[in-house]
């Protein structure tokens, strides 16, 4: 009789301190640690103008607000009487105008929850109905169709909390009694989910999403007002202290400002007495605060939005009389100040990516740009290979002929293949002498270098990539290397290019077919997935299965005949790249992986970073009576883990579909190590501590659970370095 064992190791390495000065000019040791002597950004000029006053009833405690196509949109509230409302309205700022007519109501009057824009859909949650009554249903009003429809409830009642959007998800933090409960809604799958708590609880918060995390910014503490700042980062469902407020704010609000800035207005400092007109602002690449030009009219909990470079205020309290306001202001910013005359930096790593495959060739591709007022010529752009003990492991230098202000360059560096299967380090710096701004002069790109079957970032300016085809199915349109797109508009995913199906004037049913180049398993069998990135918007609804409008996985054999394994349609609720992960099967020999995508609407599909991962299954000689008699989970070993690597073993009694996966304190799915059909036998596996995505997990408890046709089984392990 035979044992099965399935053994996966996956290759990790140690990111180790490195100094690149020694791979830099003279000149440039001198300033290569010296910090950038202005790190804090000047206040900006905000220019503030009185516009059209909101409609009547003044109101204030809107619980939804959100700007679709550079109209802004506001969702119930208070007014005066007391009373909540469910009334929409909307303001154009092009035409300083307001829309009350042609618009749905909210199905529950409220005021003070929580709510946002995702997509063309805005959505409210929580808050309290005209009877008081605190509130856990969301409602979603959809700026397209016109309607307003019921959303899965939180899992409990909330009002007097602060939200805010990041990565596509609605976040709703604290509420009266001062928790730091943060609940988030995935419109996608419409759940919510518990995530990590604050530590420090809030009511009356304000919170702002911008470069996929979330901002929560003071609020009311358990015995005063609060001036701190806290950072969520949903990829770890961790919270990071950032730089206090100037000031403690309550009754405030909070809007982003492309992704780079926070603004906070109003409130005041405790809760009791006048708001007040103050503007704060916070520059999130430095992490630093700044007091800005105070609005005209002195107010809280109002709304604020962006459309273009301006700020928008409206409706809002003065606090403390009360005094309900339908006063409505835009804030211009101003130019930014003239760029130094010499500044160039490193823009982008174009090349690698997040992974790399081992004994291919690895030319990094970097853009540099000219971030100052003169010209620049002749200077020189290092790139450096660390290696994970910090050893260099390559090192190339490339002069820019000429560059004018404004203009970018790209320089490809000098050739290396990797040998060994480790996390290396790409460092990349500009070394122009009369650089006056080094804070843009350095990047860094961490790559996993590791021995997939395929990697494919669609890079190379040859199309079809080596060994692959492109085929059309129905219809002349067909796949195409793309560096921008339109309908929907995306840049790559990562690189310099993506896949893209240009169907947007195609029918429907036209069809064409993106076919990998062979990839060689060998004799033994090996169990593959593979794993890519697809482009999604909310444009239209879609089809409510898996038919048209979608990128259709499939494998081959023979490179002509393909089996269907997943599809994944175009639309989706969420704008966003998303990585998609199939299992192929088990195969030896040699197979083919098919990218089959089909139009029904004829707007254009994207695709990137396509990788495939092989694991193998060894098979030696056993005795009949060893095999196992029953499905177990073995706990881990060691436990704690304080090696990084955590072995786990587990047994199968009879042939069954079979998944194991890892997940974090707080439920959330970090790693998939086995997913696929397994025969009865013994299974041992090794876990590195990181994630799907190659990323080292943070230390902590996590769970491993077993589920088989028949049982699940889950244990514990804590996870150190």
């Amino acid at each position: 009789m035979r044992k099965i064992i399935l053994v996966i190791l996956i290759a990790v390495g140690t990111i180790l301190a490195y100094d690149m000065t020694s791979d830099l000019a003279p000149t440039q040791q001198v300033v290569d640690g010296i910090t950038p002597s202005n790190p804090n950004p000047s206040p900006l000029i905000i220019t503030w103008t009185l516009k059209t006053p909101g409609v009547a009833p003044a109101r204030y405690w809107c619980p939804g607000t959100g700007v679709v196509r550079d109209t802004i949109y506001f969702l119930g509230g208070r007014t005066s009487a007391a009373v909540s409302i469910n009334s929409i309205h909307a303001y154009v700022p092009a035409t300083d105008v307001w829309i009350s007519t042609g618009l749905p109501t909210l199905l529950t009057p409220r005021r003070a929850g929580g709510g946002g824009r995702i997509g063309n859909k805005i959505y409210v949650a929580g808050g309290r109905d005209a009877a008081s009554t605190t509130l856990s249903t969301c409602e979603e009003f959809d700026v397209d169709t016109r309607t307003v429809t019921t959303k899965a409830s939180m899992p409990a009642v909330r009002w007097a909390c602060g939200s805010g959007v990041a990565g596509g998800k609605l976040y709703i933090i604290g509420d009266e009694n001062r928790t730091g409960t943060l609940y988030e809604y995935d419109p996608a799958t419409n759940t919510w989910a518990t995530k990590a708590p604050l530590s420090i609880g809030r009511g009356w918060t304000a919170a702002a999403g911008a470069g996929g995390k979330l901002y929560v910014l003071g609020g009311a503490g358990a015995t005063a007002g609060l001036s701190d700042c806290w950072e969520y980062n949903p990829a770890t469902n961790t919270w990071t202290a950032k730089a206090n407020m100037p000031g403690p704010r309550e009754y405030h609000i909070a809007c982003a400002f492309d992704d780079t800035l926070i603004f906070v207005f109003g409130g005041n400092a405790t809760g009791a007495g006048a708001a007040d007109n103050v503007v704060y602002r916070y520059h999130i690449p430095s992490n630093t605060w700044t007091t800005e030009t105070p609005m005209l009219t002195p107010r809280g909990w109002q709304m604020a939005n962006q459309v273009g470079n301006k700020l928008y205020i409206s409706y809002g309290s003065d606090t403390s009389t009360p005094t309900y306001l339908t006063a409505n202001e835009e804030g211009l910013l101003a130019a930014p100040p003239p760029p130094p005359p010499n500044d160039v930096g490193v823009d982008a790593i174009l090349v690698p990516g997040a992974t790399h495959r081992i004994n291919t060739a690895m030319i990094p591709l970097v853009r540099v740009k000219n971030y100052g007022a003169q010209t620049q010529t002749n200077f020189p752009v290092v790139c450096s290979i660390v290696g994970a003990t910090g050893a260099l492991l390559s090192t190339s230098t490339v002069n820019v002929p000429s560059l004018a202000s404004g203009d970018t360059y790209r320089l490809n560096f000098a050739s290396w293949t990797p040998t060994v299967a480790q996390l290396c380090t790409v460092k990349v710096r500009t070394n122009l002498a009369t650089d006056t701004v080094l804070a843009n002069d350095r990047k860094t790109r961490t790559t996993l270098i590791g021995d997939w079957l395929l990697m494919e970032g669609f890079n190379s300016t040859t199309w079809p990539p080596t060994g692959w085809l492109a085929i059309p199915i129905v219809g002349t349109y067909n796949w195409v290397r793309n560096v921008t797109n339109t309908n929907p508009t995306c840049t790559p995913y990562e690189g310099e290019a993506m896949a893209s199906y240009q169907s947007y004037s195609a029918t429907s049913g036209n069809s064409a077919r993106l076919i990998s180049s062979p990839i060689t398993i060998g004799t033994t069998a090996q169990m593959c997935s593979v794993k890519f990135y697809m482009y999604h918007d909310p444009t239209y609804p879609g089809p409510t299965d898996l038919g048209p409008d979608s990128i259709k996985v499939e494998y081959s054999t023979d490179g002509t005949n393909f089996t269907r394994v997943a599809a994944f349609r175009r639309y989706e609720a969420v704008t966003q790249w998303t990585e998609h992960a199939v299992y192929l099967g088990t195969f030896s020999g040699t197979i083919y992986a098919g990218f089959l995508a089909v139009s029904q609407y004829g707007s254009n599909m994207n695709m990137d970073y396509v990788r495939m991962f092989g694991y193998q299954t060894g098979i030696e000689e056993d005795n009949s009576n060893k095999l196992p008699k029953i499905t177990s989970l073995s706990a881990p070993k060691p436990n704690p883990i304080t090696n990084g690597l955590a072995k786990i073993s587990f047994s199968i009694s009879e042939p069954t579909k079979a998944s194991l996966k890892i997940y974090d304190a707080s439920g959330r799915m970090v790693r998939t190590l086995v997913n696929s059909k397994l025969d009865r036998g013994i299974y041992n596996l090794t876990w590195n501590g990181t994630d799907d995505n190659n990323n080292a997990v943070a230390e902590g408890i996590y769970f491993y659970t077993l589920t088989t046709d028949n049982n699940n089984y889950t244990k514990k392990l804590v996870f150190t370095r």
